[in-house]
């Protein structure tokens, strides 16, 4: 049997090429439209961050929209738009609360802004860099809404789709609050609280999500839908794990983000769930020192990493990516879809699942 030739990046690319123009197109009459003070400048702030994103979530919408067999219009688009940009606004909220330093290989919104109160002797630089990127992150959900209103105009399913967004990022916020409390207390979650927050933080609302509006928006019938967040959540999960695991063993420039800094602000991930476990008591003390550590050096890192090795925990964690992995290659196999629609879902698991470190 002859494999077939990949198709997936360059469908991202093509599809990227259509969503940053009508992206483009938006901020453009957003310019054109807002004249308060600041609201210029947060717009380019925001176009910025916009492009130099994957877009996965917004391609995600988009490939659930053409299993109806549709040609791309403005409506999915503004759609996908919407979803860029509400996750647009929870990376910006997300690195205040995690205290993260960089996004996307730039400056983060709150250090950017951190760094304009001090230009204009702001009396809190940090409060009003914090205060403004909290700002700009509400900005992004609103714009989202506003989009996502567009893209449902006259369609039968909006009322559900809206509904469906809401409900699924209502359950974002509360995964957000179970991650805080358990990085910033002494609480620890079993294995099972783990995914769950996996489940709803990441795996539901990155994949599922938006493949079912794309889904809706393109009136697929409810076992299509169905199959779909199946889908989503078990690539999501895996998605998540490695997520983990690009965060300790990773290489900066590509994740965007500063390695380690799940340690330094104790994320509780399967990985640590399973190292404490394994750990001997004198281990365990100084790995209480290191986890949540403001002061986090590279030593602890490699302290983390060669103890990480020594009890094979990316073995063991592997072992639940891979039951998530099968999971979504059995809905897949067993799905309605088309030959080449099949093939573009294996490829986006594919990806998922062997992102570089």
């Amino acid at each position: 049997m002859v494999e077939k030739k990949p198709v997936l990046a360059k469908l991202i690319a093509e599809r990227k090429k259509l969503l940053t123009a009508r992206m483009r197109k938006y901020f453009h009459t957003k310019r054109l439209r807002e004249d308060q003070t600041g609201a210029s400048d947060a717009i380019d702030r925001l176009e910025a961050m916009a492009r130099d994103g994957k877009m996965l979530r917004g391609m995600f919408v988009i490939f659930g929209f053409e299993l109806s067999g549709r040609k791309i219009t403005d409506r999915v688009l503004d759609a996908a738009m919407a979803m860029e940009l509400t996750h647009m606004a929870l990376l910006v909220h997300d690195d205040i609360m995690d205290n993260d330093q960089t996004r996307r290989g730039a400056d983060a919104m709150h250090v950017q802004y951190t760094l304009e109160g001090r230009k204009k002797q702001a009396s809190v630089p940090l409060h009003y860099g914090q205060s403004q990127a909290i700002s700009i992150g509400d900005i992004a959900i609103f714009m989202g809404l506003e989009c996502l209103g567009q893209a449902l105009v006259g369609h039968s399913k909006g009322g559900e789709i809206m509904a469906l967004m809401g409900r699924e990022l209502e359950r974002v916020g509360y995964a957000q609050m179970g991650d805080v409390l358990f990085g910033q207390t002494g609480s620890e979650p079993d294995e099972a609280e783990i995914l769950a927050i996996y489940r709803y933080k990441t795996a539901k609302y990155s994949f599922s999500l938006p493949f079912l509006v794309g889904g809706l928006i393109g009136k697929l019938d409810s076992e299509i839908l169905v199959m779909l967040d199946r889908l989503g959540e078990e690539m999501g999960i895996v998605f998540q794990i490695r997520d983990d695991e690009l965060g300790v063993f990773g290489d900066e420039e590509k994740i965007g983000k500063p390695v380690g800094s799940d340690i330094r602000e104790n994320k509780k991930t399967l990985m640590r769930y399973h190292l404490y476990r394994k750990a001997d008591s004198r281990e365990r003390a100084k790995l209480h020192g290191i986890f949540g550590s403001r002061g986090l050096k590279a030593a602890d890192i490699a302290y983390v990493r060669n103890l990480l090795d020594r009890y094979n925990i990316q073995e063991i964690v592997g072992v639940e990516s891979r039951l998530h992995e099968e999971k979504a290659r059995d809905i897949l196999a067993k799905s309605t879809l088309n030959p080449d629609h099949k093939q573009v879902f294996s490829e986006i698991l594919r990806y998922v699942v062997v992102r570089e470190l």
